[in-house]
């Protein structure tokens, strides 16, 4: 279920919700901001017979001045902590950490044959993101590089919000990442122990580095000044060098989900 809910709160967290209107933990003055959501998400993981998930899952996002705990922060974490160190009118400059992230998976969850390598586990990352207003049709681009036990990963986004009405708002966020090698190979290679004892693995698999590329979209409904609905979908094309992993099933990963949120 924790796959599901990374998924869900990298869109539904997310500063997509920026593009199409005021974020929903954002409020006019500096005191606390809170949100809490409930979603029902279904998004598909990259390993072998682990398939379609979907789960309910509830959301909260707390923000005091400019410290804040949000998801969506950074992809393929559970959520962040951070700190914007920087601001200005275009540019923002935030440091963070991530206390859960990566491609988490039990090894009970894959296929037979593949369920007796070891499972891949969270870790904890810090990193640093920088988000600029480019002022060219209202894109805004963020550039990210996060590291951990295991490796790390860095990244862009591009982002545009339109609001299709005073109720309606529709936001797209195209990204592109790039694995380290050791992030890459601790959750999708191979070793040899493990190619040992599992009968559907023929050998042993390093990954060296490898990338992904993204496009969400969110279409939000304000209800309220404060209750608000999300629809959001997402697709993810994983590179080759994932997909020729022996544990990994599919290379190009979809999402879709439902929330309705609500700040005071």
């Amino acid at each position: 279920m924790f796959k599901q809910i990374i998924c869900v709160l990298a869109l539904a967290g997310s500063s997509i919700f920026a593009q199409s209107g005021k974020p929903a933990y954002l409020n006019e003055d500096d005191g606390l901001k809170t949100t809490v959501g409930l979603t029902v998400f279904s998004a598909k993981s990259p390993f072998q017979g682990v398939g379609t998930e979907t789960n309910l899952i509830p959301m909260l996002g707390l923000e005091y001045k400019d410290f804040y705990i949000k998801g969506g922060e950074i992809r393929y974490s559970l959520f962040a902590i951070g700190y914007r160190a920087l601001k200005t009118e275009k540019l923002t400059l935030s440091a963070f950490i991530n206390p859960f992230a990566g491609f988490e998976v039990d090894n009970d969850d894959l296929s037979d044959g593949y369920d007796q390598i070891d499972s891949r586990d969270y870790q904890t990352e810090a990193g640093l993101k920088l988000q600029y207003k480019t002022g060219l049709w209202k894109i805004r681009a963020s550039l990210y590089g996060v590291y951990g036990e295991e490796g790390g990963h860095w990244g862009g986004t591009l982002e545009r919000g339109w609001r299709l009405s005073d109720k309606f708002f529709l936001a797209s966020r195209l990204s592109f990442t790039q694995f380290t090698g050791d992030y890459s190979n601790y959750y999708f290679g191979v070793s040899e122990s493990e190619a040992a004892i599992n009968p559907a693995i023929n050998q042993s698999y390093d990954v060296h580095s490898s990338q992904s590329f993204g496009f969400d979209v969110t279409l939000r409904h304000q209800m309220t000044d404060d209750l608000s609905l999300a629809i959001f979908a997402g697709l993810e094309q994983m590179s080759n060098e994932v997909v020729d992993s022996p544990i990994v099933e599919s290379d190009l990963l979809h999402r879709l989900g439902i929330g309705l949120f609500y700040r005071f």
